[in-house]
């Protein structure tokens, strides 16, 4: 069993580093700053131009969620660059945690607080109403999404300059998430094979048994595809 106190360490060590800490919080301030984006701004808009909010209310909800789960994958990813650096994970392999006990307590830290994150974002934005079955279901596909990324970010990145340039080129995945907007049956076949279609379409069909089935299958298959490929 993982020890708390490993997971402790971590969050210590993340706040001694201001990149670090700033990934760390921005989930606390993205909710926040939307909900006042919707108070004042949206209702001074509508005042010039005229469309029905109210139809896209669970784009912003999947917004947030999914910048949780991004914020969270560039911490777990540059959490496991600088272990690289500094040896740590040859150091684990003699510990009774072993490699594969590192990467779980990683996989761990990322799934507490995703869970954690969008729990808060949902009761903060509080536009959208969810059944909490969903929301717990969310959090996970929302989990192993964070932790594919933060994968392919160790994977590929040599250092954190580097993770960071590739951080922002996997922010354009999250534009599948508004690919129904669209109305292209070709752009919502190629979106399908992202996790962020669906979390927009889990929220918007909580019922819809295919999106529940292939929210959660296209994340796990990303993440055994990935984890395959890490070698630490």
């Amino acid at each position: 069993m993982i020890k708390l106190t490993y997971i402790k360490t971590d969050i210590k060590k993340l706040f001694r580093e201001p990149i670090m800490a700033l990934l760390f919080l921005i989930p606390i301030m993205f909710p926040l700053l939307f909900r006042l984006l919707i108070r004042f701004l949206v209702p001074f808009i509508l005042e010039f131009v005229s469309f029905d909010f109210a139809n896209y209310q669970h784009y912003v909800l999947a917004t947030s969620l999914i910048i949780n789960a991004m914020m969270l994958s560039i911490v777990m990813g540059f959490t496991m660059i600088d272990d690289r650096d500094n040896r740590i994970v040859e150091l684990m392999n003699i510990t009774p945690l072993g490699k594969a006990g590192y990467v779980v307590m990683r996989l761990s830290l990322v799934f507490i607080f995703v869970f954690l994150y969008s729990i808060y974002s949902y009761f903060v934005l509080g536009i959208y109403i969810i059944s909490i079955y969903t929301l717990l279901y969310l959090t996970l596909i929302l989990s192993i999404y964070s932790s594919v990324l933060g994968l392919v970010l160790f994977n590929i990145a040599s250092d954190k300059v580097n993770g960071l340039t590739y951080a922002k080129g996997l922010n354009i995945i999250m534009l599948f998430a508004y690919a129904d907007l669209l109305d292209l049956k070709w752009l919502d076949f190629l979106a399908s094979v992202f996790p962020p279609y669906w979390i927009t379409q889990i929220i918007a069909n909580p019922t819809d048994v295919l999106s529940l089935a292939m929210g959660l299958i296209t994340s796990t298959l990303w993440f055994v595809l990935f984890l395959a490929k890490t070698k630490v």
